[in-house]
């Protein structure tokens, strides 16, 4: 799981890395008061203030993705995808 928490300078996620296994789903959480979008690749998704989560499925070959929060563009992490598959 990856929340995004305010931090100094705005929003930022709690981790700066994580290691998945293909096909893993990971979920992620806004801590914060005010809605906040991140780019993972070239779309972007959106999560409303507090409490609200969305997920993504690591389904596609082993890779290695950067997340960024549209609200503070210093905010980001990497998910690194491996061969093994999730149970």
């Amino acid at each position: 799981m990856v929340n995004i928490i305010g931090g100094p300078d705005g929003a930022v996620f709690d981790q700066l890395e994580l290691a998945v296994p293909l096909q893993t789903i990971v979920i992620w959480t806004n801590r914060t008061a005010e809605p906040q979008a991140f780019r993972l690749g070239r779309p972007s998704s959106a999560l409303a203030p507090q409490g609200q989560a969305g997920a993504v499925a690591m389904t596609l070959i082993p890779h290695t993705v950067t997340l960024e929060l549209r609200s503070n563009l210093k905010a980001r992490l990497t998910i690194a995808v491996s061969r093994t598959v999730a149970d």
